[in-house]
């Protein structure tokens, strides 16, 4: 779920600076309920860090320029960040694009969503602490399969809500989840 990766991602970055910091959060589009959810997961996450301080949140709506230019003036304004979390990779690369320029990339831990490949590779080559998995595929598979299974009658009770697990990205089984999202394989 959403609030699940918002959790685990936030979790991640916060053990990464040993549970002392400062963070900020880049939202997704306010109306979007997953960006709600990324977002209460983050807040819960933050909660159980009490030496994490939140310098801002903000919404970067998806759009990579929006995001760039909110850490263009984060990096002006404040001379300390411990990590950023995004709602999801792009905005997490644009970011990252600031951080560069500013001369601090490396500095400041990063976690962004929906692990697309060249996130993974971030990941695994150290620029990105996590990303996790928003499985398009299962979101969409699961249900197709489960409306054909029902049809059929080889399930009578559906639940109304269907869990899509998605895996925290770590440099641990980076290499194993860019595998698994290959075009030839394309399982994840």
């Amino acid at each position: 779920s959403s609030f699940e990766m918002g959790i685990q991602v936030s979790r991640a970055l916060f053990e990464s600076v040993g549970g002392q910091g400062t963070v900020i959060e880049t939202q997704g589009p306010a109306a979007f309920t997953g960006a709600q959810e990324r977002h209460r997961g983050f807040e819960a996450a933050l909660g159980e860090y009490p030496g994490m301080e939140l310098l801002e949140t903000d919404f970067g709506n998806w759009d990579v320029n929006r995001s760039r230019t909110l850490w263009e003036s984060y990096l002006n304004r404040f001379p300390q960040i411990g990590c950023g979390y995004f709602h999801n990779d792009d905005m997490a690369f644009a970011a990252l694009e600031a951080m560069e320029a500013a001369g601090r990339g490396g500095q400041i831990a990063i976690g962004g969503a929906d692990a697309m490949p060249e996130a993974i590779r971030a990941v695994g080559d150290g620029r990105f602490v996590a990303t996790v998995r928003h499985s398009a595929c299962r979101m969409h598979m699961y249900p197709v399969v489960v409306g054909v299974a029902h049809a059929l009658g080889a399930v009578e009770n559906v639940p109304k809500k269907i869990v899509i697990d998605g895996p925290l990205v770590t440099s641990d089984n980076a290499e194993t989840l860019l595998f698994v999202q290959d075009d030839g394989v394309l399982i994840a």
